[in-house]
């Protein structure tokens, strides 16, 4: 597969003009939407927590011939949300696609997590995931959305979690908040309609990190169940830049207000093997 910011020049540049914030875009899924944005001709500004992770983005980006600046952000800090859409402005004139990918997962999952299941979960740790995964967002759609009315409109992307549609075990806190984000892709889309706003909400399915998931797709039970689920496979982080890509785009221009998975199907799937005749038993004869 090809380098995604190998080449910045040939393309058809289907961002070309547009200014792109990418939340949480130092690595993982939110860093090759960050990537594929810069090859379509977006200026991009890169947000994230960790400054020398967010540099090595940048200098990659421009490198290759594009176009971005980092801004240092901790999603759960309003007056940081703002300065980072702020930053767009006042760095690329403005503001016109937003990508709402921060979420802290390491306080979801792992050694230093903070949420739990519904009976076991502080309300410390409910409040804190809901701030960073929730309010964040937030957030990002009020600033943002501001600036997109002042540059004649714009394209919201959120991305939320197949947590949001399927429950699971111990990430209460995580699942609601990623849930309550198709409610406020909604809200965006229909009080965005005025200002030529969109908003759409991408479901990605697994899609594992390297040096993130390793060890968990190392555990054969873990990494079947995953292939059992998802009928096309495990996705990558480009198959969720790409459907970013698709919805910020204006191929995309009459679409607003969808829930898009990007599951590989496993949210239209049982997780049932195949039931086969041998399983169905015919009546008893009447006697």
């Amino acid at each position: 597969m090809a380098d995604p910011v190998a080449s910045m020049e040939g393309n058809q540049m289907r961002l070309a003009g547009e200014v792109a914030v990418v939340t949480g875009s130092t690595k993982g899924m939110e860093k090759a939407i960050a990537e594929r944005f810069a090859t379509e001709g977006a200026k991009v500004v890169l947000t994230g927590r960790t400054a020398t992770l967010g540099r090595e983005v940048e200098t990659s980006i421009r490198r290759h011939g594009g176009e971005a600046v980092f801004v240092c952000m901790d999603q759960s800090r309003e007056d940081d949300v703002r300065a980072a859409m702020s930053t767009a402005v006042s760095t690329y004139g403005k503001l016109t696609i937003l990508v709402n990918n921060a979420a802290p997962t390491e306080w979801t999952v792992g050694p230093g997590a903070i949420d739990g299941t519904i009976v076991g979960v502080s309300t410390e740790g409910w409040n804190t995931t809901i701030v960073a995964t929730l309010y964040g967002p937030f957030w990002a759609c009020k600033y943002a959305m501001t600036e997109m009315a002042k540059s004649g409109g714009g394209a919201v992307v959120n991305i939320s979690s197949i947590g949001a549609l399927l429950g699971n075990n111990g990430t209460a806190a995580y699942s609601a908040a990623k849930s309550a984000m198709l409610a406020l892709t909604r809200s965006a889309a229909v009080e965005g309609a005025a200002d030529k706003i969109r908003a759409n909400c991408i479901v990605p399915g697994a899609v594992p990190i390297p040096g993130r998931t390793d060890a968990l797709l190392a555990d054969p039970t873990y990494r079947d169940a995953l292939l059992s689920l998802q009928l096309t496979g495990l996705g990558e982080p480009a198959d969720i830049a790409n459907a970013a890509l698709f919805l910020a785009s204006q191929e995309a221009k009459v679409i607003t207000g969808i829930t898009m998975p990007v599951d590989g199907g496993a949210t239209c799937k049982m997780p049932l093997p195949a039931m086969t005749n041998e399983y169905w038993a015919e009546p008893a004869a009447a006697e």
